[in-house]
């Protein structure tokens, strides 16, 4: 979920979420908050003081279109963040611009030495998510995985997924014994 620039400096918007937490029993934890390095420069002073009382309720804080703003690495490390989204415009020409690829093996690293965890944004094809998965990037969206889907079919689709996981996760346990034994 989106934080604008509003919001961001809004000091009583840990107080509001807190009270929502409470009302629907929605854990903090499964509450991503996404903030956009431009936005969270219009006041800095406050928009940590907000990020940190999201931060002490356990609300989680992920930097959207990471590498797009003007913000310096400064605020990766003084921000509560704990995501990191690697725009589209980076991650959807690795495979055929090497300067991209760079880009996006760097922020991986960065994010990965800071104990952040790491969305790539704008995954469209098989080349991407194989980059991607050899690179240990922790998330991925896009396209290829699935494109927009309705409310009603999102709790199928959900139970298709985890049901194909546990399949081929059994298969690659299977594969891994075999590996072993032979």
């Amino acid at each position: 979920m989106n934080l604008s620039a509003r919001s961001l400096i809004d000091l009583e918007l840990a107080d509001d979420i807190q009270r929502l937490l409470v009302e629907t029993g929605l854990p903090a934890a499964a509450l991503t908050r996404e903030i956009t390095e431009t936005h969270m420069m219009a006041d800095t002073t406050r928009t940590l003081v907000v990020l940190e009382r999201l931060n002490d309720l356990g609300v989680p804080i992920s930097i959207d279109d990471f590498g797009t703003g003007y913000s310096s690495l400064t605020y990766l490390k003084r921000l509560p963040v704990h995501e990191v989204k690697i725009d589209r415009s980076f991650v959807d020409t690795t495979s055929s611009d090497d300067a991209n690829a760079t880009i996006v093996r760097s922020i991986i690293d960065l994010a990965r030495n800071l104990s952040l965890r790491v969305v790539a944004e704008g995954v469209e094809d098989g080349i991407t998510w194989e980059t991607l998965a050899s690179l240990e990037c922790d998330v991925a969206q896009g396209y290829y995985l699935s494109k927009p889907i309705p409310p009603d079919r999102l709790t199928p689709w959900l139970i298709q997924r985890r049901e194909l996981h546990e399949s081929l996760s059994a298969v690659e346990r299977r594969a891994a014994r075999i590996h072993a034994v032979g």
